[in-house]
């Protein structure tokens, strides 16, 4: 009897260090839906050792069969009954989540004049090439959660009455770029109704169209009435983040009725939007771009890159009327700097 115990033992031992094996993640271009990043990917073994060596273990180690399970189980443990602070999530009151990696912008730990005048260098050039071209070019900044709910963050954290972006955004309209965003109007509105979503880092389609109204005066469109279908939503990355249950928590959500003369194509993170009638555009953006989608298919037709590199070679071959270039508050840097290879051109 001892033996068929020690047996089924073995058995499950194995069968414990097989699934991580079986189950391990191969598929290309992944993200983790726990930590809201991607997951590593293998570098070519031509690359050198030390750099092969590197990619290996970190692509091992955020793909291996069951990683999200124990992750999750970790952060219910650790957040839920022994109540330690997430290290990318920080509890607001009335159930509202904030996400840490706006907390620079939100304190102003990350002031710095110089880096300012770099970046408006960067957003001067990226503006003359694109008038050089006959394109019309426009930076579009979503402000984070944090700058516009500030009432629900913790009353610990300090807050500074101007940010590094409010900065930048000053310098930028001195210098005539076409610049959104749209702060104040959201500020003099987030009392009204949920314009972000409790449970998640980004705003919902109510609150993008803030940004779409100035934009829309920005470029003198004509202005549309979009009428808003309010529903609920349970879900959210910081909530997925956190791995536990918010009791009833739930976030706002807004959908508007979709353009039936235009089509919205969605292939993994690139998405092309359909529309005869549409002018033609590019947009280089992030996450934030996907609600400010349905309202882009009643006036625009072109590609929707998930990246922040302006590609030219790209612009000559689509010669677009209008190139945007859309970032969240909190990767203003990663957006302008991605593109400092301009500063090298004539």
């Amino acid at each position: 009897m001892r033996k068929v115990a020690d047996r089924v033992l073995i058995c499950f031992v194995i069968l414990f260090l097989l699934i991580p094996l079986v189950t391990f993640n191969f598929a290309k271009n992944q993200k983790s839906v726990i930590e809201n990043r991607n997951l590593a990917e293998l570098t070519d073994v031509r690359s050198g050792y030390t750099k092969f060596r590197k990619s290996l273990l970190a692509y091992v180690n955020d793909r291996i069969g069951g990683r999200d399970y124990f992750l999750k189980t970790y952060d219910i443990v650790m957040y839920k009954y022994l109540h330690h602070k997430h290290k990318k999530v920080i509890p607001g009151k009335d159930g509202w989540l904030f996400y840490f990696e706006g907390l620079p912008d939100y304190t102003g730990e990350n002031q710095n004049a110089a880096l300012v005048e770099q970046e408006v260098r960067i957003l001067k050039k990226l503006d003359q090439r694109c008038k050089d071209m006959g394109i019309i070019f426009v930076y579009e900044v979503c402000p984070n959660k944090s700058t516009i709910y500030s009432e629900y963050m913790p009353d610990y954290i300090y807050h500074t009455p101007i940010s590094q972006t409010d900065r930048l955004i000053a310098r930028l309209k001195d210098e005539g770029i076409k610049i959104c965003y749209p702060k104040q109007e959201l500020l003099d509105h987030h009392m009204e109704d949920e314009l972000y979503m409790k449970l998640d880092t980004h705003w919902n389609v109510k609150g993008a169209g803030y940004l779409f109204d100035e934009f829309t005066d920005l470029l003198h469109l004509q202005k549309r009435d979009f009428p808003m279908n309010p529903s609920f939503s349970s879900s959210g990355d910081l909530r997925n983040m956190v791995g536990v249950s918010l009791d009833d928590a739930q976030s706002k959500v807004f959908s508007i009725e979709n353009n039936k003369d235009a089509r919205i194509n969605i292939h993994e993170r690139e998405a092309t939007i359909e529309n005869p009638d549409g002018i033609k555009f590019v947009v280089y953006r992030d996450s934030f771009t996907s609600n400010l989608l349905p309202y882009y298919q009643y006036y625009f037709t072109g590609p929707v890159h998930w990246k922040y590199k302006i590609d030219f070679d790209e612009l000559e071959k689509e010669k677009p009327k209008v190139v945007i270039l859309e970032c969240v508050e909190r990767y203003v840097r990663n957006s302008i700097f991605a593109n400092q290879d301009v500063l090298k051109t004539k």
